[in-house]
């Protein structure tokens, strides 16, 4: 599953509330001398509400994937290990070097082809 565009969404609807908030606090400021304080006063509190749910919503989801990419680091999407401390890194002239002018790889009834014509 992608989180991508959840958290996309989550970070611009922060934002948007962010800057609501912010607007209504400026409301606010000018609501000095008592008229539609009341109005604008739980205006405030409602956009400041808004961002402080879609804050800790963001921070929950970023934090859910973050752990999620931490326990999933070295596995496939099936969970299998992939073995990567036993693998050995080669450059790509050692790996034709070594199979010859052309290379089959088979993964998933996939073939693909690499030749090297240089």
């Amino acid at each position: 599953m992608s989180f991508r565009i959840v958290k996309i969404s989550l970070l611009l609807l922060t934002g948007f509330f962010y800057y609501q908030s912010n607007l209504a606090n400026q409301q606010l400021q000018r609501s000095y001398t008592g008229i539609n304080s009341n109005e604008a006063n739980a205006n405030f509190n409602r956009n400041y509400t808004n961002y402080q749910a879609f804050g800790l919503l963001s921070l929950l989801t970023f934090s859910y994937t973050t752990y999620r990419a931490y326990i999933r680091f070295g596995t496939n999407e099936n969970m299998e290990s992939l073995d990567i401390p036993n693998r050995n890194l080669m450059n790509l002239e050692e790996f034709f070097n070594r199979q010859g002018s052309s290379q089959y790889i088979y993964k998933n009834n996939l073939i693909l082809t690499f030749e090297r014509s240089f």
